[in-house]
């Protein structure tokens, strides 16, 4: 297992550090470095692994005692550093996607955790990764890949309203159909009725007019 290789132009500020960690984690004896990956897309291991292990592994490899050492680097405000930043479409997800595809391009071969640590944060020393204070790590403007995630989720959610809405107001054209054939059955009903009504008083008229036939003698 070697080191961040040192053929790069622009190396990030913390670039000694983050040799220090690659070697940190080149000689870890704990055997969950050891957990190997076969026949998995690199998505699934990027959702696996960058919400919870890599999110603490940046936060327990770039200690508070190292962070407080640099200012905030936000606009010139040199605040107290509490947020460990990734720059501009550089976050811990697109960071991980771009180790794998390096490393680890035959998924049909095991990598270890290990490995892919060690090449998530050699990718760090080629970007903007840097400390802010948490105002302006709030103000950072967003990454590509969440607004295409945000306009997607609400993409989702505006066709699933388009559909709630569709498929109510066919529920309201049954109900208005079903309640329409019951008023034109009740109609006919009626209609029925009267028309038999009049029959029966035709015949009644027609009965009390006829002439009384005389008895024979």
């Amino acid at each position: 297992m070697s080191s961040c290789s040192t053929k790069t132009f622009v190396l990030n500020p913390h670039s000694d550090e983050i040799d220090k960690i690659v070697r940190k984690i080149e000689k870890e004896t704990r055997g969950q470095w050891n957990v190997k990956f076969q026949n998995n897309t690199h998505e699934e291991i990027v959702d696996l692994l960058s919400i919870g292990f890599f999110t603490n592994l940046v936060q327990t490899s770039f200690t508070d005692r190292y962070m407080r050492q640099y200012p905030c680097s936000g606009n010139g405000c040199e605040a107290v550093s509490t947020q460990r930043c990734h720059g501009h479409n550089e976050s811990r997800p697109e960071l991980i996607r771009r180790a794998l595809k390096k490393i680890w391009p035959d998924t049909s071969k095991p990598v270890t955790l290990r490995a892919i640590a060690i090449e998530f944060f050699c990718q760090h020393r080629t970007t903007k990764f840097t400390f802010k204070c948490y105002t302006c790590h709030k103000s950072e403007p967003q990454n590509d890949s969440v607004i295409a995630k945000k306009e997607a989720t609400k993409a989702r959610r505006e066709s699933a309203n388009a559909e709630k809405k569709r498929q109510q107001a066919e529920k309201k054209r049954q109900k208005d159909a079903t309640k329409a054939i019951k008023e034109a059955e009740i109609a006919e009903k009626k209609r029925q009725r009267e028309l038999k009504k009049k029959i029966t008083l035709v015949r009644q008229a027609s009965l009390a007019k006829s002439p009384k036939k005389s008895p024979k003698k």
